[in-house]
């Protein structure tokens, strides 16, 4: 099959608002000839809007005169655009209409509203009247005259931002786009605004206020801006690309005049007792009657007679006195602390009462004593009458012992009046707290002699016991006792006689919280076999005040002799041995004890025994005598 190449034939595939268009002409010189298709463009590129076109191409040849074919090809060609330079910036975030508040002038005040909100160029008279009652013999006010609204002076500073704008280069490849400078090229004439520019790619340009735009001057409503960005060469001069749109910022009206008084003075009379509601009168710093008036001009400049601009004004009010109020006492009721030493001396300071009078400055001339009521105020403290300086009376004994730690006292403050029948007095109460000194040893009381036999041993409680008390503070330092053996010492019928350190030690248990009382008992400390005989124990108890307290008391400590000899008793005959624990034998044999057998200079005394029924009524019987020990019964 054989082709005829000149019924090739190329046909473009793409929409018709691609800006290219495919010519098929025959190529010069060709053998055989063939056809060449041309891509050319027939409409202006921008990069900006596109950056690549991508086609189709597709050749095809005709049916032969065989009836072959047609067959036919295709192939994708992508067109790539070149920027330049050509397109001047663009803005892409631009505030077109701001609204801004004007700034405060200096001279606005903040302080209470004084009038109607917002009554700007209106005249007000202000009437004066009484709220409550005057209790001073002359009350100065300033008046501060304002239209009602709020105040902050940090609200606007002159940096504030008031817009914000971005734009580009309008040609995007980094590699030719170029830096933007912004300016304000117009509507700026009094120089109310300026222009920061950004500091990196991401910021925008801030118009910012340059300096105070006050609505009341001309023109200053609407504030018309051109703001216009312009592109950079490399050497940052300017390029003549550059974009322009328009600001409009418009400036709303604030309360940025003081309202001003008609006179810088006002005087007013009247007496302390004037009733509520009443209207006060003025006189003008001339004497003439008048009204207190405002004018609220927010853009009028009010001046008075000597062209002098005001906007606070004094009232003096002179109020005639009236001796109607009761002394008040202050919180807490004295300067000092209310605590006094146990055993203070007279005259010892305390505190200074302290109580204040509105019909006289500072509470003077207000008169101090004790209550009637504070009968053991009165017994241990003192007041000046006229300083209300409290301190411990002539011969007072403050006795912490006597009073405890709290003392109620009852004192009055008066303004003792020339009229009886118009003075004024008021009592208050308080307490006053009395430190406990170290002034009471230790007391021994109930001192029992203590106990014990030959057959106690070692950490056994001993008969008897003793009692100690403090009558200090308890809780402290004062009546925290500590007992101490100084001395073990065997004075009569002693086994072993002299120095018996160790014999025994002392338990100590508090027996009461009120007046600190503790119960002392003895252990022994040792076993007491062949320990018989009459001991002195020397007890010293201590506090730890200061400084400290102790008592020493002799406690008598028994141990008699266990029942360790016998002696052999007979109808007629019998031998007794000097023990104090003895046996005898009845005449059918059992044994009955005698009991308390004492040794006296070398002989014996039975002082108390106990025989059988059948001994006592014998006829036979038995006799007691003091004898030696080796004679016979």
């Amino acid at each position: 099959m054989s082709l005829d190449l000149q019924n090739f034939l190329f046909d473009k595939q793409q929409d018709s608002s691609v800006p290219f268009e495919l010519r098929i002409f025959e190529e010069p010189g060709s053998n055989p000839p063939r056809n060449v298709a041309v891509l050319n463009v027939i409409r202006e590129l921008n990069f900006e809007t596109q950056t690549s076109h991508r086609l189709t191409i597709i050749v095809q040849d005709l049916q032969d005169e065989y009836g072959n074919g047609p067959h036919s090809e295709s192939a994708t060609i992508t067109v790539e655009v070149e920027d330049i330079q050509d397109t001047p910036p663009r803005f892409f975030y631009f505030d077109s209409f701001v609204d801004i508040e004007e700034d405060y002038g200096s001279n606005t005040t903040g302080l209470a509203r004084w009038g109607d909100n917002h009554n700007h160029h209106n005249s007000r008279a202000l009437r004066i009247k009484v709220l409550d009652s005057l209790e001073r013999r002359l009350v100065g006010l300033a008046l501060s005259a304002v239209d009602g609204l709020a105040y902050d002076p940090e609200w606007h500073s002159i940096d504030e931002v008031v817009a914000n704008f971005l734009a580009s280069d309008g040609d995007t490849t980094p590699e030719i786009a170029r830096n933007i400078i912004y300016s304000i090229s117009g509507g700026n004439g009094e120089g109310y605004f300026k222009i920061d520019q950004p500091t990196d790619g991401s910021d925008t340009a801030k118009l910012r206020r340059a300096k105070t735009v006050d609505s009341e001057a001309p023109n200053t409503t609407f504030i018309t801006l051109n703001i216009t960005a312009t592109e950079l060469f490399e050497n940052d001069t300017e390029t003549d690309q550059s974009t322009s749109q328009t600001c409009v910022v418009s400036v709303a009206d604030i309360d940025d005049n003081d309202p001003m008084f008609n006179f810088d003075h006002f005087t007013s009379e009247v007496d302390e007792d004037i009733s509520y509601g009443v209207p006060l009168s003025f006189k003008s710093p001339g004497g003439e009657e008048t009204f207190i008036n405002v004018t609220d001009a927010d853009a009028i400049a009010v001046e008075d007679v000597n062209g002098i601009a005001k906007n606070t004004a004094t009232v003096t009010v002179k109020v005639n006195p009236k001796n109607d109020n009761f002394p008040q006492w202050s919180d807490p009721p004295y300067d000092g602390d209310p605590v006094v030493n146990e055993n203070a001396p007279s005259g010892t300071e305390i505190l200074t009462l302290k109580a204040t009078d509105a019909d006289r400055e500072n509470g003077d001339n207000l008169w101090y004593y004790l209550s009637d009521r504070s009968f053991t105020g009165k017994e241990l403290f003192s007041v000046d009458l006229e300083t209300g300086e409290l301190s411990v009376a002539d011969g007072a004994n403050v006795d912490w012992e006597t009073f405890g730690t709290n003392l109620i006292i009852y004192v009055v403050a008066s303004d003792e009046a020339d009229d009886p029948l118009v003075s004024h007095r008021n009592e208050t109460s308080f307490d006053i707290t009395i430190l406990d000194v170290n002034d009471n040893p230790p007391q021994f009381s109930n001192i029992e002699e203590i106990f014990g036999s030959e057959n106690t041993n070692a950490g056994e409680t001993l008969v008897g016991s003793v009692r100690v008390s403090d009558l200090d503070q308890p809780g402290t330092s004062n009546t925290d006792l500590e007992p101490e053996i100084v001395r073990i010492e065997c004075m009569l019928d002693c086994a072993i006689p002299g120095d018996a350190t160790g014999l025994v030690e002392l338990m100590m248990e508090q027996t009461s919280d009120i007046i600190i009382t503790y119960i002392i008992r003895f252990n022994a400390d040792m076993d007491f076999a062949e320990r018989r005989g009459q001991y002195e124990v020397e007890v010293t108890v201590s506090d730890k005040g200061d400084p400290m307290l102790s008592t020493t008391e002799i406690i008598i400590l028994h141990i008699v002799d266990r029942n360790d000899e016998y002696f052999a008793w007979s109808v007629e005959h019998g031998y007794i041995f000097p023990v104090e624990e003895v046996m005898i034998a009845s005449l059918r044999g059992s044994l009955n004890k005698i009991r308390n057998a004492k040794m006296l200079n070398d002989s014996f005394v039975l002082q108390r025994f106990q025989v059988g029924s059948d001994i006592i009524n014998s006829n036979t019987g038995a006799e007691f005598y003091k004898k030696t020990k080796e004679d016979r019964i």
